[in-house]
């Protein structure tokens, strides 16, 4: 039988995980009430997973009307019980706007005319080999037409809304990038889904701006190829950067979507509360991106930088640590650090990360500066490595060194990955920055040489394949004396 309507406060269609273990999927309603027992979203694709979580926020702040403050989201972190009536409240007041199908007004979605043609749902998923699409997390065939169920669907829809990239002829204009598709996204992880519903709830500041369930039209006018500004947090949580339509078979599964260019963004202040902003001296600031060809880790100290709020920038990662800080916790948090790489307005990758973070390492300047040391020493391990491999390969004879140094360089990089983390975690409860050099850069240090030294013992092993020994000892030789300086001070010779 098919299903008629599909609604998203009642109808499942949110994967959750409970503390216990269990997995589900749910409604809003279910997923709010729950949120304390929830351990987090089940969503495993990461740009789904913060459109869908930006989604949640954004209903739980609209039925609020907050939090206005950091006090105010301190009460909101053990204030499940007093709020939750107030959601219920709110849910019912706008349960139509929340309805998939609805004829008139569906859920973040535009009637499109018949003179867009419908195409294959798979424009909703970056996620899939489709067209020109990279193969991400899924093995989908334009062959094989999708179909996704109305709850995928939704998810689908969101993340579409706030990461495509833009390219290719359309209405009103040309497409133009949808707000998060080349920033950085950067959330804080609560302990449960509730502590991060709050901790990602923006300080509202501007009681004007509401969700787009709540006006009375479809913001059509608002159209304009140099940019729109939101008019507020809540405005911009639910921007329509496309119009699309999605459209059911027969069993109602949805198969295909009308799609075209709607609302662009301003570039402009005030920046979105979940992206770092590089700010430069004499340049206009800029919001930090993922590299394509660096892991998200190396680039900690401009995420970090990027993170400490302004006049303009109010981050939703300063807002909950001082929220955290006044439950007197003991607790460091982590942030959850996604973003995307866009190549030709096709998605070549999507990045996720994760990092330790407290007040101290936004606010203290010596500590930031750390960070920085941190990535500099691993970033002179890397070039000692690549110029032992790279003198090894010129012996062999072997053309292009530094590119097949490249490979065993990788491993290097992702062996440092966990010993950065720990290294940030001990800056980041670090009471005596003078201590900095003998608690966390001489252990480093010896960290990094030691994975310099095991990387290019694999290319020894399996890039050099055994021949050659004398290249082999001769590029082992100027590894070492490349290393040399990175050496702890007390064990240099």
């Amino acid at each position: 039988m098919t299903q008629t309507t599909f609604n998203l406060i009642d109808d499942a269609w949110l994967p959750v995980r409970y503390l216990d273990g269990r997995e589900d999927e749910l409604g809003l309603r279910a997923v709010l009430r729950d949120a304390p027992e929830i351990r987090d979203l089940a969503i495993t694709f990461p740009l789904e997973y913060v459109a869908t979580l930006r989604m949640i926020v954004t209903v739980l702040q609209s039925a609020c009307d907050g939090p206005t403050s950091t006090l105010e989201k301190a009460g909101w972190l053990d204030g499940h019980s007093a709020l939750l009536p107030i959601v219920e409240e709110y849910l019912a007041a706008w349960t139509e706007r929340f309805e998939l199908f609805h004829p008139e007004r569906p859920f973040m979605q535009a009637a499109i005319g018949p003179g867009v043609p419908a195409g294959t749902i798979a424009a909703l998923r970056a996620d899939w080999a489709s067209g020109n699409n990279a193969t991400l997390f899924d093995h989908h065939l334009d062959a094989r037409p999708a179909v996704l169920s109305p709850g995928t669907a939704a998810r689908a829809l969101l993340t579409t809304l706030l990461f495509q990239p833009g390219g290719g002829v359309s209405k009103p204009f040309n497409r133009t990038d949808s707000p998060a598709t080349k920033a950085l996204q950067v959330l804080v992880d609560g302990r449960s889904l509730w502590e991060t519903l709050v901790a990602n709830a923006p300080n509202l500041t501007d009681a004007v701006a509401r969700p787009v369930w709540e006006r009375a039209t479809h913001d059509e006018e608002r159209a304009d190829r140099s940019g729109t500004t939101p008019d507020g947090w809540l405005d911009r949580a639910t921007w329509r950067s496309r119009a699309i339509q999605l459209v059911r078979d027969e069993n109602g599964r949805v198969r295909c979507v009308r799609i075209h260019q709607h609302l662009k963004i301003s570039d402009a202040p005030p920046f979105d509360p979940y992206t770092p902003v590089r700010r430069a001296k004499d340049k206009p600031p800029s919001v930090v991106r993922a590299s394509p060809t660096r892991a998200l880790w190396r680039d900690a100290e401009a995420l970090i930088e990027g993170l400490r709020p302004a006049a303009d920038h109010p981050t939703v990662v300063a807002q909950a640590l001082a929220a955290f800080e006044r439950r007197d916790e003991s607790w460091l948090p982590g942030v959850r650090i996604v973003g995307q790489i866009v190549n030709q307005a096709k998605v070549a990758d999507v990045r996720e990360g994760r990092m330790p973070m407290s007040r101290a390492l936004l606010e203290d300047e010596l500590l930031l500066q750390a960070v920085g040391s941190l990535v500099e020493v691993a970033e002179k391990g890397a070039k000692a490595l690549r110029g032992a491999i790279n003198e090894a390969a010129t012996e062999m004879g072997a053309a292009d060194g530094w590119g097949r140094a490249s490979r065993w360089e990788t491993g290097f990089w992702a062996a440092l990955t966990a010993p950065f983390q720990s290294r940030l975690a001990e800056l980041a409860l670090l009471e005596d920055p003078e201590r900095i050099r003998q608690q966390i850069d001489a252990p480093w240090r010896a960290e990094v040489v030691a994975n310099a030294k095991n990387a290019y013992q694999l290319f020894a092993r399996d890039g050099a394949a055994g021949r050659a020994p004398r290249a082999v000892g001769r590029g082992q030789a100027g590894l070492d004396r490349r290393l040399k300086p990175l050496y702890p001070r007390e064990e240099r010779r």
